[in-house]
Parts: C-alpha cells; sequence; structure tokens
C-alpha cells in the first residue's frame, strides 16, 4: 500500500470537509430538534430522543472505529459509512411517525459516525492537530450559521423532508473525495511534538474527562431553541441569536487557531470549559432576548475555541494516534446520550432548569478531570526536556 501524506492540501482539507459532512445535522441540531416538534408535531420529549437515537448511532460506529482502527482500510470504510449515511438520510426524508424517524435517523447516524470519526482520525495524525481542528471547525461553524439561519426559511419551504433529501445529496457529492483520506492510522508521518505515552490509567481519566464535557455540551445544545421558545422568545430572533453563536463560533476556533502555539493548553481549557459552564447560567430562571443572545454566543464561542485544545490534548497523550479516535468515540457517546438523558429530567414543573444544570455540573466535572490529566503530561514533559 502506497504511503500517503497525512499532511498534503489534498488530505487536509478532505479531512476538513468530511468532518463537516459527518455532523451535517447535529451542528444545526436546535432547528432540527424545533422542526421534529413544530412539523412532525412529536412531543418535546419525543423530538430529544429521536435527536437521542441519531447520536446513539454515532457513536456505535465511533467505538467500533477507535477499537478497529488499526485493521481497517479507512478509504473503504468511509464508502461503506457514506452509502449508509445516504441510506438514512432518504428514509428520514420519506417517513414522519415517531417510531419511523427515529430509526431512519440512528441508521443515518451509523454512518455519519463513521465519517466523523475517520476525518478526526484523520486530522488527528497531523503535524499540527490543535490548529487543523480548529481550522476545520471554521468550516463547520460557516456552515452552522447558514443552516440556523436559513432552517425556518428552509421549512417553510421544502419542510424537514427537503432539509433531509438535502443532507442525501451531500452525501452522494461526497464519495468522490474519499480517495484523499489516508488508508489508515499508520499513514502517520510524524509524531506530534508534545506526544508522550501517558499510563493507561491516566488515559483513561481523560476519556471519562471528555465524555464529560461532551454530555455537558450535548445537553445544552440539544434544546437550546426550545429553552428559547419556553422563555416566550419568538422563533427567528432565536434562530438569528444561534446564527450569530455560530458566527461566534468560528471566533473561538480562531483563536485556538492563533494561540495553539502560545498559551499552552493550560489556560485555554481552563477558561473555556468554566466560562462555558458559566454562560448557562444566564439561562436559569427568566431571561430576555438580550440575555439569552449573550448565554448562546459566549457558549458556542467558547465550546469551539475549547474543543480542538481537548482533542489535540488526547491526541499527544499516546505516541501512535489511537488516543484521537479514543476519544472521538467519548464525545460521539457524550452527544449520544445527552439528548436522552435531558429528555428524561424534562417534566411540566421544573421546566429546563434541572437540563440546565445538568449541563452544568458536567462541564464542571470535565474540567476536574481534563486540567488534572493535562497537568501531569505537561510536567512529565518537562521532566524529560530537563532529562535530555
Amino acid at each position: 500500500m502506497a504511503f500517503q501524506d497525512v499532511n498534503s492540501r489534498a488530505t487536509r482539507y478532505a479531512a476538513k470537509w468530511f468532518g463537516t459532512v459527518g455532523v451535517l445535522a447535529f451542528i444545526i441540531q436546535p432547528g432540527i430538534v424545533q422542526g421534529f416538534v413544530d412539523i412532525l408535531g412529536l412531543t418535546d420529549r419525543e423530538a430529544g430522543l429521536t435527536a437521542s437515537a441519531e447520536m446513539t448511532g454515532v457513536a456505535i460506529t465511533a467505538i467500533l472505529a477507535a477499537a478497529l482502527a488499526h485493521r481497517i482500510n479507512w478509504q473503504r470504510s468511509l464508502y461503506v459509512c457514506l452509502i449508509i449515511a445516504i441510506i438514512g438520510n432518504a428514509a428520514s426524508a420519506l417517513v414522519e411517525t415517531p417510531a419511523l424517524i427515529a430509526t431512519t435517523r440512528f441508521i443515518a447516524g451509523i454512518g455519519h459516525g463513521g465519517i466523523i470519526s475517520l476525518s478526526f482520525g484523520a486530522i488527528g495524525l497531523t503535524r499540527e492537530p490543535d490548529r487543523n481542528f480548529a481550522l476545520y471547525l471554521t468550516w463547520l461553524l460557516s456552515y452552522g450559521a447558514a443552516g440556523l439561519l436559513l432552517l425556518p426559511t428552509a421549512f417553510d419551504t421544502i419542510g424537514l423532508s427537503g432539509v433531509f433529501w438535502f443532507f442525501t445529496i451531500v452525501c452522494v457529492l461526497s464519495l468522490r473525495a474519499v480517495k484523499y483520506i489516508p488508508h489508515s492510522a499508520d499513514s502517520r508521518a510524524e509524531i506530534e511534538p508534545t506526544a508522550l505515552e501517558m499510563p493507561l490509567a491516566m488515559k483513561g481519566v481523560t476519556l471519562i474527562g471528555v465524555l464529560a464535557y461532551n454530555v455537558g455540551i450535548g445537553i445544552a445544545w440539544a434544546y437550546l431553541f426550545l429553552i428559547g421558545i419556553a422563555g416566550g422568545l419568538e422563533e427567528q430572533p432565536i434562530a438569528n441569536a444561534l446564527t450569530v453563536s455560530q458566527i461566534a463560533g468560528i471566533g473561538g476556533a480562531l483563536v485556538a487557531v492563533f494561540l495553539a502555539a502560545r498559551l499552552g493548553r493550560m489556560i485555554p481549557l481552563s477558561f473555556g470549559i468554566l466560562a462555558g459552564a458559566g454562560s448557562l447560567l444566564l439561562l436559569l430562571g427568566e431571561f430576555d432576548m438580550a440575555t439569552y443572545a449573550v448565554a448562546v454566543i459566549v457558549f458556542n464561542m467558547l465550546w469551539n475555541m475549547t474543543l480542538p485544545y481537548i482533542l489535540a490534548a488526547a491526541a499527544s497523550f499516546d505516541r501512535k494516534g489511537l488516543m484521537t479516535l479514543y476519544a472521538i468515540a467519548m464525545q460521539m457517546i457524550g452527544l449520544g446520550i445527552a439528548p436522552g438523558l435531558a429528555a428524561l429530567t424534562l417534566d411540566d414543573s421544573s421546566g429546563y432548569g434541572p437540563m440546565i444544570k445538568g449541563s452544568i455540573y458536567c462541564l464542571l466535572l470535565s474540567f476536574v478531570l481534563i486540567i488534572f490529566v493535562t497537568n501531569q503530561h505537561r510536567r512529565r514533559h518537562l521532566a524529560l526536556e530537563v532529562a535530555t
């Protein structure tokens, strides 16, 4: 098998493209969940469980990709995942009942999970993962900003089924770009400069921290639109605020691009996780449109500033590139179970308060775990530098 340069422009662009294709639905999930409620007539709980079904499919494939990363051909696997995503998205456009839409979104999630994992894995193999993850997020959030802004209009013109047909077409067109993805995890040309083989226990703590972080993010993200509605706000202003939050997310990712090699990881990780949790406090109790906008903008900006550091930190905790895939699996599991966990907290008396608090607690737990391991990694790296 011919060696493929994972740092080539074509491979880096393809990895970022497939990273975007992998989360076509998730990055505009608040609007999709609202579509389940308004167009299909699902209850808030059913909509959350449907979103969770899709992300559960994503999580299953992410786990398999992590476990089989060194045994599978990444290009062939990506072809299979794209076909599954095409089938799931096309089927989603043809059904309307809660059970069927949950099933078809689960199938689509199976396909999209593999696309996400393999694309993130390809980015994790590159020379500058912090920078490349952040640049990928600017692509993703540009799509997300446009998607959330246009989604209410899209629902009025082509309906929810039309949105799913759009996802289908994008996946079909993406088949031509598979050849630019690395063949396997062994395509890594050089080891990331700060990479160390951390003890198994430290890797485990890291993965639990990644899981907690993404559960916290996923709980809030899936319901941000409905939280705004419950607060008495109008749909289009909510969509506008979420669109601006995606643009702010681009800014957060760009911050990670420019600061990746300047501040290290401890400061951005600490500020990003803690301030992101703090932004959700604004949505507890009563709030107006301005408060809602500030909360979602800060939340999205810091989420997308922090994520590249988390994934790049995980990539530096082993020298084989596997921790990136394991971290992605934890990310997808967290995002997969989060909407369902959030749905279980919903009742008429307490509203969204317990859900928001649960999100904050998960983010705080992730802070403790991720910062602990990152600090241990920094100390080991410094000790090795002194020794050499």
